[in-house]
């Protein structure tokens, strides 16, 4: 047998007695970005428990994205120590406390229709300039 085939790929199964827990660790026998997930499941237990100062690094428009309420959990309970974002995600943070939204929106509509409203696209997500 090849030294590469020693590991089978293991579908996961669906089994509503299953938690978060459960489910990573049938992802970690899978492949691509499941694997990856449990991966990284992992790795956070281990530091959570751990004497490790956890670093968040933020790229992206996570706030615009709807993930602002999760970061904040994540500050408020110690489950990171240091953020460290953008200067974009910092004003996103800014326009919502300021009461401005972010809006579903389409990566598909034409950007000049947009300008003509004055609405700001980041991928699928609307945001108004006044």
């Amino acid at each position: 047998m090849s030294k590469y085939l020693k590991v089978p790929v293991k579908p996961v199964s669906v089994n509503p007695e299953h938690n978060v827990r459960d489910l990573m660790r049938e992802m970690g026998q899978t492949a691509f970005q499941g694997k990856n997930l449990a991966l990284a499941a992992d790795i956070w237990e281990k530091m959570c428990h751990g004497k490790t100062f956890i670093f968040l690094g933020l790229a992206g428009a996570m706030i615009p994205a709807g993930m602002r309420h999760i970061i904040v959990h994540l500050i408020k309970n110690r489950w990171i120590d240091c953020l460290v974002t953008t200067g974009a995600n910092v004003f996103h943070d800014c326009h919502e406390t300021l009461g401005r939204f972010h809006w579903q929106g389409s990566a598909h509509v034409d950007d000049n229709k947009l300008y003509k409203e004055g609405i700001d696209r980041i991928y699928d997500v609307f945001a108004r300039e006044a």
